[in-house]
């Protein structure tokens, strides 16, 4: 097989199997309902919501109609005490089958991919039968055509759940989910309940879902979505029941509030106070709840000052809505206003409230009190820090331990923060406090990192997780990080420009050191290609994170070695191989001129070359395709394998293992889920890519569809579903070296030794057009993203652009001469044709054939691995905005430009060495 396309159409409990399940499904420990969170949840006040608890225990028992139940209700009106108690209850009943309380607060429990996960490992942590299954489910083959949620869900759920229905019996199990709305990305939430919505009723278990109103959360609820569901709509609740409710709560508070500040008066609070804050309270809780701790702040002493407290919120008018504010949310925007204001005394501890507000809300995970002392440079003993935070105490928790992280209580506070109409003069905008952040971070940087952090006496010894987290502490991890996410997000950069060219000047190796010690070079090389991507960003800060970016992931001298890889291994060499040999006009060659010990006389070019990265592998490199989303690039080649590599890092991911010949052709499903390989042991093989277990085995040379090109002259579409030929496209006269599918699966493109490129429609076999103009064999064809134009790669050394309905050839590029610098122009022509023709390839194959010339010079002779066994990830094309993703060139079998040599060529090489370095 030289080329193929996919196109998609749309057991008693065991230990160890537990161990594998955790590490297997990385289930989130701090999403289950009781555990211990640094904002800690829990029940309902003993009488309150009785009559819903009674109604949600009603449900789970006995109806069997509505396998869903929805609760509804706006922030802050008690979802998760609620919630907490149903759990309470179904497991004193033996029905709790699992529980998933997401919070923003706490970093795992927000990601959508941590749900099913942790859902299927509870139920399995239940029932030993749903165990056995999901054991099963786990090792048998993905059924073709899922997108990655509806894969995830059968696997994990659907499957397990069903194949264990009979060990469940006639009680369901109940799933508990509070929060969802908090998650990250409530695209992705859609889609779960999406998939619950459509299979619960063939299930053996029932869901409970608490969450607030949102646009995406509430379409799944609606419509046609609604008839195997109930909806309780929290803050709908009858106005008597849910102040009797606060009422009961408050009292409670109250009396835990008199014995902890030893106030004698039974009669404290009256009545009519009371009166007064339920109706402050209105429908929200957390209302309530915030008005307790602000009253119990244990700055305040004496019993005077604790009922003056109350008396303050009380007198505080509230009673004039702000004009846009949503009404329900009127008392406690005041409330909070009274908490801030209650917080602030003079400028200096005005400054640190201001700054301590910025961190705890804007930070991208929770800071302790140590980390947060240290970013703000304050003294962690300082009176100062310490009565800013107990000041906060009604909306913050903040542990006793410094070194434990502080959370919000609830979400409403930093949604208040955001929102200028609520906040008003306590407003903190999302990207000033981002600008305050990444000029903490960028500080912080600057004071604490050094060469060496770790003080190692050897570079190439292990350091041990102990010594680098005595070395690199929380602030300087956190800094190090995330100061890149907080400048992207900054209001003013031109404030943080100086210090922004400071830091690639004198501390961005170390910075480098310093990540590749915390495993996390790879976040290194994402983050500066958003900083170079960045069009809003100063020109001259995205070449200094582009040519610190090829520092970290890319070695001119690519035989000798790996840049990313020996960086990440030995984290002192970014000071000395990856120095070493830049090109001379690096600008971080002209920043640290004093770092590279050695003067190299010859083998250095002057620029970068026009390629991102350098891929090694074995044997020769017959095929590569690149993901859609431009993360993932596959390979086949003559050693019987296939690979998925890291675009950014250039690591290997996967290695598919299974054909018995050399792997001709690879391609990626449209969701980067599966890939599909052609080889020459006649076979076509679906591979499953999170697994990198086989799916699928076609032999014989679904909406889903493979088209495969074979030297047999022929072009073959195949059923991925049944393994079925469903045609067979002959006219071609020679071998068959590409083919790939139309955007809309419409039609197959397919070129030929023939020299010649013919369209066909899938749905009749027959040939539609017969492109005729290369002088060479025909390596590479590609559809555009509108169907409306192919383009083809020849041996003739010319790429050409054909119009699909008049057969017509709209462009020729050609002189592809040997060099890189022609090379990158002829790639920057494309991209501009492109560009103006509003077409987008995802791959294009520059292939040239063996026997072309290729002097040899310094840029060329050095990087003599032979091509064969490595292919290039190309940056050229990413110019154009219309392709956002790194390109690749293919240096193929049989196809490379001048740095596949001959053997005769190497007597030349060996002349070149003596006379221009020896």
């Amino acid at each position: 097989m030289y080329c193929i396309h996919l196109s998609f159409d749309g057991v008693a409990q065991d230990g160890n199997f537990q161990n594998q399940l955790t590490g297997c499904l990385a289930p989130s420990e701090k999403a289950e309902y009781n555990a211990m969170t640094s904002a800690p949840r829990g029940p309902c006040t003993k009488g309150t919501r009785q009559e819903i608890l009674e109604k949600l225990m009603a449900w789970a028992e006995g109806d069997t109609d509505h396998p869903i139940f929805w609760m509804n209700g706006m922030a802050g009106t008690g979802k998760t005490t609620i919630a907490y108690s149903f759990c309470l209850q179904l497991l004193e009943k033996q029905m709790l089958g699992a529980s998933f309380f997401s919070s923003r607060s706490e970093g795992e429990t927000a990601d959508p991919g941590h749900v099913l996960p942790t859902i299927a490992y509870q139920l399995a942590r239940h029932s030993p039968e749903f165990s056995a299954a999901l054991r099963k489910s786990l090792k048998a083959e993905e059924d073709s055509g899922c997108t990655p949620s509806e894969s995830q869900f059968r696997k994990l759920i659907l499957s397990p759940a069903r194949t264990s229905r009979s060990a469940f019996g006639q009680k369901h199990l109940v799933v508990v989910c509070d929060g969802l709305d908090e998650c990250r990305d409530l695209s992705q939430i859609s889609k779960i309940l999406s998939l619950l919505i459509q299979h619960a009723v063939d299930l053996p278990i029932k869901f409970y879902i608490s969450s607030r109103p949102e646009a995406d959360i509430t379409a799944r609820f609606t419509g046609a979505n609604s008839k195997h569901h109930k909806k309780f709509l929290l803050h709908n609740v009858e106005e008597h029941f849910l102040r009797r409710d606060l009422g009961l709560f408050l009292h409670y508070r109250f009396a835990e509030i008199r014995s902890e500040k030893s106030i004698s008066e039974e009669g404290w609070p009256s009545e009519d106070q009371l009166n007064q804050l339920l109706d402050l309270s209105g429908q929200l809780f957390i209302y309530a709840a915030t008005a307790c701790l602000f009253i119990a702040d244990p700055r305040i002493q004496s019993p005077g000052s604790t009922q003056k407290a109350l008396r303050d919120i009380l007198s505080y008018s509230a009673s004039n809505p702000t004009p846009g504010n949503e009404a329900s949310y009127r008392e406690l925007d005041a409330l909070y206003r009274i908490v801030l204001s209650s917080a602030l005394h003079n400028d200096e501890e005005n400054e640190v409230l201001k700054n301590v507000l910025h961190l705890i809300t804007t930070a991208q995970t929770p800071l302790s009190q140590t980390a947060i002392a240290e970013l703000l440079q304050i003294n962690i003993s300082s009176i100062l820090l310490e009565r800013t935070l107990s000041s906060l105490q009604s909306v913050i928790s903040v542990p006793a331990n410094h070194s434990q992280p502080i959370q919000i209580f609830h979400a409403s506070f930093p949604d208040f923060l955001s929102d200028p109409i609520r906040s008003k003069e306590y407003h903190h905008a999302p990207k000033e406090s981002h600008s305050i952040l990444a000029n903490k971070c960028l500080e912080y940087l600057k004071g604490h990192l050094v060469e060496n952090i770790c003080g190692l006496q050897d570079k190439n010894v292990h350091v041990s997780q102990a010594t680098i987290a005595g070395n690199i502490s929380e602030a300087l991890q956190y800094a190090c990080m995330y100061w890149i996410t907080h400048y992207l997000e900054a209001s003013d950069k031109d404030t943080l420009h100086e210090l922004m060219n400071k830091f690639f000047k004198k501390w961005v190796l170390q910075w480098t050191e310093c990540m590749s010690l915390l495993g996390r070079l790879d976040i290194v090389v994402k983050m500066l290609r958003n900083l170079e991507r960045a069009q809003f960003v100063d020109a001259k800060i995205r070449q200094l994170a582009g040519d610190t970016r090829r520092v970290t992931s890319l070695a001119p001298v690519r035989e000798y070695m790996d840049c990313f890889n020996t960086i990440r291994d030995h984290p002192l060499e970014i000071y000395y191989s990856a120095l070493f040999w830049l090109p001379k006009k690096s600008i971080i060659r002209e920043f640290y001129p004093q770092e590279i010990p050695w003067k190299l006389l010859g083998g250095v070019g002057n620029v970068w070359e026009c390629y991102d990265h350098v891929i090694q592998a074995k044997g020769s490199i017959y095929c590569i395709a690149l993901s859609a989303d431009g993360q993932q690039v596959v390979s086949g080649s003559s050693d019987s394998t296939i690979r998925i590599w890291n675009v950014e890092t250039g690591e290997e991911e996967k290695k598919l293992e299974g054909h018995s010949h050399w792997v001709r052709s690879v391609a990626f499903s449209a969701d980067g889920q599966r890939v599909v390989s052609g080889s020459s042991d006649k076979t076509i093989r679906i591979w499953n890519v999170e697994t990198g277990e086989e799916e699928k085995k076609l032999e014989g040379h679904s909406d889903w569809r493979v088209v495969s090109g074979s030297d047999d002259k022929t072009i073959r579409i195949w059923n991925a579903e049944t393994g079925e030929e469903e045609k067979k496209l002959e006219g071609h006269s020679d071998l068959v070296r590409s083919v790939a599918f139309s955007a809309d699966g419409q039609r197959v493109v397919s070129g030929s030794d023939d020299k010649t490129i013919r369209i066909w429609n899938v749905e009749t076999g027959e040939e539609e057009k017969k492109l005729e103009g290369h002088s060479d064999w025909v390596r590479s064809v590609a559809f555009s993203a509108d169907g409306q134009r192919v383009v083809s790669g020849s041996s003739d050394k010319t790429i050409r652009i054909w119009n699909v309905g008049t057969g017509e050839e709209e462009k020729k590029l050609d002189q592809h001469s040997q060099s890189a610098a022609n090379e990158q122009k002829i790639a920057t022509d494309v991209s501009h044709y492109l560009h103006d023709h509003q077409c987008l390839f995802m791959c294009l194959c520059l292939c040239l054939p063996l026997n072309a010339p290729s002097p040899p010079s310094a840029h060329s002779l050095l990087p003599s691995t032979p091509p064969h066994s490595h292919f290039q990830v190309n940056n050229s094309l990413t110019r154009s905005p219309l392709i956002p993703h790194p390109h690749l060139i293919e240096h193929g079998h049989g196809a490379s430009r001048c740095l596949k040599w001959k053997k005769e060529k190497a007597k030349e090489m060996e002349n070149w060495i003596i006379d221009n370095i020896v």
